[in-house]
């Protein structure tokens, strides 16, 4: 299957940090002379800005065919001081504990433990070292064509290695964090993790998710049902999980809180507390909030961080509405887009403002020299193809209490 990606959009299939800035220079000089055209021809340099001047969307996308990047566990930062007792200092008795487990097997990289035998008995001893009724260990699975393959690519940029592992006594690489940015050596530790416990078949948890990010929150389901509205406390250090728990606590009835973070920055949240604060309509908001504003499978917009677009949504009931609305199904609904032309023109700065073309025009006549392109919003053909994206992104979120889910291929729905 051949994805239009970024990446096939550009001209030269490599690129330096020279080669950006070369032809971040050559856009500036296409706004400079459309402005030499405008003042000489009877040109309309509005109707010109509707359309992309350069070989990708600089305001999405990196020289090299990347999504541009944020931080993306600022907007769980910005809710948590939000809500005043969003975190609490311990957990109920019996909880029931449920670990994303690629985390825990990333932290061992740092750890002198000689052999797998020894890795898996680390992994056993950490997860049943807390206090907890029942134990949940999940995991993704690594698919050919993956929505995340671009960012477990950049990851692994240094570089990869492959080991048959056969038992347990085997000898860990020395380059163990290169060992586990491939994922066929993940699924061969796991199953050494399998060889150390007694397995049973429980039919009702056989997903075919691909994260564990929504894997989990299928495991939080069966424990209500298994265990009638028990404590239940995910760990992890990934705050697409923390977005998620305060979106499906609406739907998953249990007192849920959450041990994220690591190192001196652990700390446990709240999560129905947390969603009490920031209402039902924003929780209902937030997953589409987080893929539009950049996520591991999504663009951010340049310079805009998730700070400054939860303040703007939180204080403005029609964003709300209309984000808790994407990814209802795997079809973007275009009825949505005016409002979302809007939310996105105030990203910029542009308020009042339904058309972000308009926005873009604006923005760009408001600049006292001529502008970086990255720095301007989006077309009105970007943003809806960005949109499309995020909103396929939101529907596999929001698809997490389904035990297997039948998603339509991904082409032909956006950016990728």
């Amino acid at each position: 299957m051949k994805l239009k990606t970024f990446a096939a959009m550009k001209v030269k299939k490599s690129c330096t940090v020279k080669d950006r800035s070369l032809t971040l220079k050559a856009d500036r000089h296409i706004f400079a002379r459309l402005l030499v055209i405008r003042g000489k021809r009877d040109v309309s340099l509005k109707e010109v800005l509707t359309y992309s001047l350069g070989p990708i969307p600089w305001s999405l996308a990196t020289a090299d065919g990347s999504f541009v990047k944020t931080v993306k566990s600022k907007l769980l930062d910005a809710i948590e001081k939000d809500v005043v007792d969003s975190i609490v200092d311990t957990l109920p008795d019996n909880c029931v504990r449920i670990f994303d487990g690629m985390v825990i097997i990333q932290q061992m990289a740092s750890l002198s433990l000689a052999r797998f035998g020894e890795i898996s008995e680390y992994v056993l001893k950490r997860i049943t070292s807390r206090p907890g009724k029942v134990i949940y260990f999940v995991t993704d699975q690594y698919l050919d064509d993956s929505l995340k393959g671009s960012e477990r690519q950049r990851q692994a940029a240094s570089g990869s290695i492959w080991i048959h592992l056969t038992r347990r006594d085997q000898k860990r690489p020395k380059q163990f964090k290169k060992y586990l940015s491939d994922g066929v050596n993940k699924v061969d530790l796991l199953r050494v993790e399998e060889d150390n416990v007694v397995i049973g078949m429980e039919e009702s948890l056989c997903s075919n998710q691909e994260e564990a990010d929504t894997k989990m929150f299928l495991c939080c389901q069966h424990a209500v049902h298994r265990f009638q509205n028990p404590n239940i406390c995910i760990s992890t250090v990934d705050s697409d999980v923390g977005i998620l728990a305060i979106y499906f606590k609406q739907q998953i009835h249990c007192n849920m809180f959450l041990e994220i973070g690591s190192k001196g920055k652990k700390r446990i949240l709240s999560i129905q507390n947390i969603s009490e604060g920031v209402g039902e309509q924003m929780s209902s908001a937030l997953p589409a909030l987080h893929a539009i504003s950049g996520c591991d499978s999504t663009s951010a917009f340049y310079g805009l961080g998730k700070q400054k677009v939860y303040k703007i949504v939180k204080s403005c009931g029609r964003f709300k509405e209309t984000l808790a609305q994407m990814g209802d199904s795997f079809d973007f609904d275009t009825n949505l887009f005016l409002l979302v032309e809007e939310m996105v023109a105030q990203f910029y700065g542009i308020k009042g403002c339904t058309s972000i073309n308009d926005a873009l025009y604006m923005k760009f006549c408001t600049k006292n020299k001529i502008p970086e392109p990255q720095q301007l919003p989006p077309t009105k053909d970007e943003l809806l193809l960005h949109c499309q994206h995020a909103n396929y992104v939101t529907c596999i979120w929001k698809s997490a209490l389904t035990m297997n889910t039948d998603p339509p291929q991904p082409e032909g729905r956006g950016w990728l």
